[in-house]
C-alpha cells in the first residue's frame, strides 16, 4: 500500500471515530436538555402550589370562613399550572376551635 492509500484511510478512520464521538456527544446534550427542562417544570409546579397555598393563606387570614364551611378555588400561578387550593374545617365539634385543612393540588404535566 501506498502512502496515499495510508493516508486516506487514516483520515477516513478518524473522521469516523470523530463522527461518532460527535453522535454521541450530541445525544447526551439532548437527554441532558430534555432532563433539565422536566426538573425546572417540576420546580415551577412546586413553587405554584407553594403560593397557592400561601395566597389561601392569607385570604384566609383576611376573610374568615363562616363556621362548619369549605371552599375550593381554583388559579393559574403565572399562567403555568392550575393550582387547586381546597380548606376545610378540621374540628367541626368545638366552635371555640377554628382549625382549618388547607392542601394544594397542581395539575402538573411533565
Amino acid at each position: 500500500m501506498n502512502k496515499k492509500g495510508l493516508a486516506l484511510v487514516t483520515v477516513l478512520i478518524f473522521t469516523l471515530v470523530m463522527s461518532i464521538l460527535a453522535g454521541a456527544v450530541l445525544s447526551l446534550m439532548t437527554t441532558e436538555a430534555r432532563l433539565t427542562e422536566h426538573q425546572v417544570r417540576r420546580i415551577k409546579a412546586y413553587y405554584a402550589a407553594q403560593s397557592g397555598m400561601i395566597y389561601e393563606l392569607e385570604n384566609l387570614r383576611k376573610n374568615p370562613l363562616p363556621p362548619n364551611s369549605t371552599t375550593t378555588f381554583t388559579y393559574s400561578a403565572a399562567d403555568l399550572y392550575p393550582v387547586t387550593i381546597s380548606v376545610a374545617k378540621i374540628n367541626q365539634t368545638d366552635p371555640l376551635k377554628d382549625t382549618r385543612s388547607v392542601s394544594a393540588t397542581v395539575d402538573y404535566k411533565p
